[in-house]
């Protein structure tokens, strides 16, 4: 836990403080690499997917994540299972890589995605309600 312009704080004080009715308190969680450190999981604050998380969901995907589909993810585009507009966060669980071609589908062809998960896998269901897991390859 880090204390704004104090650092670093135990989870003691971290106790102490929200249970302090007189002291207003903001905790976020963040997700980071546990490689690199870098921040991967954005919620709700933005839209717009910064590029080390572009660059993570790339490694990722590595193909389109439309059934079938062996486009490059690096030369497709990342996009939000679940729209923002309908509450979808900017998180691996909720990105992945679709080649222009497949997200036009998604997006005004009635496919849908129904389970986007962390790992990149993810159900498809057709607009006739077959449904198509994807599984990203095997790095």
């Amino acid at each position: 836990m880090e204390l704004r312009g104090a650092g670093p704080v135990s989870a003691d004080v971290v106790r102490d403080l929200l249970a302090d009715p007189t002291v207003a308190v903001t905790m976020r969680r963040l997700v980071t690499d546990p490689v690199t450190g870098h921040l991967l999981d954005y919620g709700r604050r933005v839209y717009q997917v910064p590029q080390r998380l572009r660059e993570y969901v790339v490694a990722r995907d590595r193909v389109c994540r439309f059934p079938g589909c062996r486009r490059a993810a690096a030369r497709s585009q990342i996009d939000h299972a679940q729209a923002w507009n309908d509450g979808g966060d900017t998180s691996p669980a909720n990105l992945g890589a679709l080649c222009l071609r497949h997200h036009q589908l998604k997006t005004h062809a009635g496919w849908t995605i129904t389970d986007s998960r962390p790992d990149g896998s993810c159900t498809w269901t057709s607009p006739h309600g077959r449904t198509y897991d994807h599984q990203p390859p095997p790095i």
